[in-house]
């Protein structure tokens, strides 16, 4: 794999190490205050659901697939439901994918959200489902899900630590990675889980930038007309969203600073651990302890496990 911003290559570490100071000085400088003030809001939440002690249980000895919002899942529901159906499998979603999992009949057993500012999320909501979320979520967010929450702080230290006091120490601890995903492989991995998957964690993109069903997806269709058909309002969202070349052995492929950060991370976390991701996504992760592999043939290993 190589990337490319705009006409000029740069040398993998300094773009690595270049991407996550940006990330971490990004949500320091832009979000802290509005932290402050959720986390405020959320104390009541948080001491009636309280933390990830129980989550740990839970996922022990479990097949888990994390699914992502990113386009490749589309072409997926129908495998995904039968997969989520068999034996000892867990599905943990990302909140923006959580919406259009519900209309194609599959319920996950959690959905993880960092969403610091008010969406439309979790307008529905089955209470079979429990939210993972991070302390200093959208307290509008939260208050509109029905069924049970488990909360969880930042492993970032420094000015975060008197956050994460007020929070309550005890809640649990889960690494960043950028985005919601790369949260949720960081809980999932410290759980004692049999396997993990991967699906719709694209990271990048090339017609389409999210999953069918998604509230960005609804903007594109409020948005078009006869002559900027709502694919074509897609595309242009995509255009202007690129800002590196991810060249894979699928194609190539686009990205943002954000999705690169995360891959990146993951790639990473990966190589340096016994345990191997498997990895359905288009173009998803890379690299060592990673099997990139078709959603159909991961299904088959399930069901011949049973």
């Amino acid at each position: 794999m190589s990337l490319q911003k705009g006409s000029m290559c740069f040398p993998f570490f300094m773009e690595r190490a270049e991407l996550f100071t940006k990330i971490n000085e990004g949500i320091i400088d832009e979000r802290f205050h509005l932290f402050q003030k959720n986390v405020d809001k959320n104390a009541f939440l948080i001491k009636q659901f309280g933390g990830l002690r129980c989550i740990v249980d839970l996922l022990r000895g479990k097949d888990v697939i994390i699914a992502g919002a990113g386009s490749s899942i589309d072409k997926e529901m129908f495998l995904l439901r039968e997969a989520v159906s068999l034996r000892d499998v867990v599905l943990i979603c990302a909140d923006m994918a959580y919406l259009p999992l519900l209309r194609s009949q599959i319920i996950p057993d959690f959905v993880i959200t960092c969403e610091t500012s008010p969406n439309d999320y979790f307008i529905a909501s089955e209470k079979s489902s429990r939210l993972l979320a991070f302390s200093c979520s959208s307290n509008s967010n939260l208050r509109r899900w029905k069924g049970q929450i488990s909360f969880y702080n930042w492993m970032m230290k420094g000015e975060y630590e008197k956050l994460w006091e007020k929070a309550g120490t005890g809640l649990g601890y889960v690494s960043t990675g950028s985005t919601v995903i790369s949260q949720a492989v960081s809980l999932a991995l410290g759980c004692g889980i049999k396997s993990l998957a991967l699906i719709g964690n694209d990271l990048a993109y090339k017609d389409s930038y999210y999953m069918k069903g998604t509230f960005r997806s609804f903007k594109d269709e409020l948005n078009y007309s006869r002559i900027a058909t709502c694919d074509s309002v897609a595309m242009n969202y995509v255009r202007r969203a690129r800002q590196f070349v991810v060249k894979s052995p699928v194609g190539d492929f686009y990205s943002h600073n954000q999705f690169l950060a995360a891959k990146y991370w993951l790639e990473e976390l990966f190589a340096k651990s016994s345990f191997s991701l498997i990895e359905c996504s288009l173009p998803g992760c890379r690299g060592s302890n990673i099997l990139n592999v078709k959603f159909d043939k991961y299904l088959k290993y399930l069901k011949e496990r049973l």
